[in-house]
Parts: C-alpha cells; structure tokens; sequence
C-alpha cells in the first residue's frame, strides 16, 4: 500500500524522487509507537529487510522512517515542528 502520491508531495518543487534522493534525519522525533505495529508498516519493514539494505547498504532508522511516513501516511497526518531549534 505505498502511495506514490504521498511520497512525491514531501518532494520539493515539484520534482520527482529520482530526480531529488533525499531524507529528512536529525536525532529526535516523536512517534506514535502503534503506528509501527500496523499491518502496513509491518510488510513496509519486512520487505526492506528482507531485501537486506539494512546489512547489505547499512541503512538507518532515520531514512527508513522517514520513507515510511512519506509512503504510507497523508502530509495531513504529520506534524512539521518548525519552532523547536535544532
């Protein structure tokens, strides 16, 4: 259930994500943790370690959640903290 829609809206400009590869990483994010028990999530996770990035290109959590967020969910559901310093 990845939503090519989803994923191109967090792009900027209008570009398409071959054209702009990307992640948004920093140290700290706030989750609800059932959201990472959900049966789309779960076969999201799955498949990425079953396709052995995770050892094979040492993926991070950060650009792995951040996908997730960006294909499964609507921008609607997320929350940008713009007033928090980093």
């Amino acid at each position: 259930n990845i939503s090519e829609e989803f994923v191109h809206s967090w792009i900027p400009n209008g570009e398409r994500w071959a054209d702009t590869p990307m992640c948004f990483a920093t140290n700290c994010f706030v989750a609800r943790r059932a959201w990472f028990i959900t049966d789309p999530y779960l076969t999201y996770f799955h498949a990425i370690d079953n396709s052995g990035g995770f050892y094979l290109y040492r993926w991070g959590d950060a650009c792995v959640h951040m996908l997730a967020v960006a294909a499964l969910l609507p921008r609607s559901q997320t929350v940008h903290l713009d007033d928090i310093p980093y």
